[in-house]
């Protein structure tokens, strides 16, 4: 068990962390000139990028979101023309998702965009023992499950609160 101090400034730094992505999130940006697009969006993108021909509920397992938030998101990527849908043989219903050609350039000039600092992150990283990143891959995907049951929770909450 580690220290109530200790405890507090790890959930202080993550909540640093959080609060900075999460502003990140809502910044749009400009990519390739004439793409205006939100990072979440952007994010979404990737994803799919790195995914090729998933289906929503992969994707919004992979990004920690609902499927009605990728769905939403769906239809605005489709509209710039960034990705198509496909649909799994013998199933119209499984929609699954791959970039265009134009959405493949957004996907790329992404990867430019953070190539500092995802190499500021990696040198960081590199300073550590392929245990200590383990440990740290380990405990992210810890965290992130410990979220995922509080949200699970409180939704049961709210939901059983609004039967009453």
């Amino acid at each position: 068990m580690i220290s109530n101090d200790v405890l507090k400034r790890l959930i202080e730094s993550f909540i640093k962390v959080n609060n900075q992505m999460d502003h990140i999130q809502k910044v749009p940006i400009n990519i390739l000139g004439d793409v205006q697009i939100s990072t979440r969006a952007l994010h979404l993108l990737v994803t799919i990028g790195n995914y090729d021909n998933s289906n929503v509920t992969m994707i919004a397992d992979r990004l920690g979101i609902t499927k009605g938030a990728v769905s939403q998101q769906i239809k605005n990527l489709r509209r710039e023309n960034l990705i198509k849908i496909n649909y799994a043989d013998g199933n119209k219903k499984e929609k699954l998702l791959s970039l265009t050609s134009k959405g493949m350039q957004v996907f790329d000039a992404h990867e430019s965009l953070h190539q500092d600092l995802y190499a500021e992150i990696n040198n960081n990283l590199a300073k550590l023992s392929g245990e200590q990143q383990k440990l740290i891959l380990d405990t992210l995907n810890d965290v992130s499950g410990s979220i995922a049951k509080y949200q699970d929770q409180l939704a049961a909450d709210h939901d059983s609160a609004e039967k009453k």
